[in-house]
């Protein structure tokens, strides 16, 4: 799967977790950050009200997924997140800001879970 598939592959699991389905929570894909004068485009980035809450960092291949690790924990710094993922499409994994591994996920979190994560909080 070249990135664009992988992308859309991504999106349509957030959509069926409930990502989209209202304007509360909502993610966006090619999302320009901007920190320190540097651009950079996360591949998607999750939303509540305009507030970002993740990112996920989409890759063809497993080789790829570990070596993202950092670049996607940057774009989760630099977006004040701690919600990171990573995928390839078939496979769903979440990183933990003060870990380099990666923890395989059966799917992504929906919308409930989320929410009910942040009321804990």
């Amino acid at each position: 799967m070249d990135a664009f598939e992988v992308t859309k592959k991504t999106t349509d699991l957030l959509n069926q977790k409930g990502w989209n389905s209202h304007d509360l929570y909502y993610y966006k894909t090619e999302f320009l950050i901007q920190s320190n004068n540097k651009k950079q485009i996360a591949d998607i980035v999750m939303f509540k009200g305009g507030i970002p809450l993740g990112v996920i960092e989409v890759k063809s291949g497993i080789v790829q997924l570990k070596n993202s690790i950092e670049q996607v924990k940057g774009y989760a710094k630099a977006l004040g997140v701690n919600f990171i993922f990573i995928s390839n499409g078939n496979e769903i994994f979440q990183v933990f800001n003060d870990s380099e591994v990666l923890h395989k996920l059966f799917e992504f979190p929906s919308v409930d879970e989320i929410r009910k994560i942040l009321n804990y909080l």
